[in-house]
């Protein structure tokens, strides 16, 4: 498992862009606000089944993908 801690901005509940280092862009979207669960479609159009964690409030918000 690998655990990716990522910045964002986004509205809570809206969509949600971010890039992460040796990843390339990252895109997905996310319901809720806290134990955010979601997809995220990798650089190579990988779909993955994700946790997202807020670790941060307010703009940009720090997530961390776990997958």
């Amino acid at each position: 498992m690998n655990i990716l801690t990522i910045l964002f901005e986004a509205g809570y509940g809206g969509e949600l862009m971010g890039e992460v280092e040796g990843m390339g862009e990252l895109m997905g979207e996310v319901q809720g606000m806290k134990g955010l669960t979601g997809k995220v479609e990798g650089m190579k159009g990988l779909i993955l089944e994700v946790e997202a964690y807020v670790v941060a409030k307010g703009p940009p918000v720090g997530v961390v993908w776990k997958f």
